[in-house]
């Protein structure tokens, strides 16, 4: 009896977790997406000097507006997921303290 209720309680995770895999997939935001939300909150378009750097993990996504002509410089970055925003960096164009320990 133990072994029945342990697949369907398998069985029901799986599910759950496909199903969030799928809505995460198809709710992932766009580049577009990440424009107008730009626009929405500071009310004016992007500047023609700016770029906007994307990564795409399929679940989720990472946008930074940054200048043209910088390389490895990012300005805030927000990580896109299931439709919404969400800041995780202030924005900072000098190297990463992790970046140090590269070196």
């Amino acid at each position: 009896m133990k072994n029945k209720q342990w697949k369907s309680k398998k069985v029901v995770l799986m599910v759950a977790l496909l199903l969030f895999l799928l809505i995460s997939t198809v709710t992932n935001p766009t580049t577009q997406d990440y424009i107008h939300f730009e626009e929405k909150n500071f009310g004016n378009p992007l500047p023609e000097n700016v770029r906007i750097a994307e990564a795409d993990f399929f679940i989720f996504s990472v946008y930074a507006a940054t200048p043209k002509e910088a390389i490895d410089e990012f300005g805030i970055v927000h990580l896109g997921f299931m439709g919404q925003f969400f800041q995780v960096s202030d924005g900072q164009f000098d190297d990463s303290i992790w970046k140090d320990y590269l070196k």
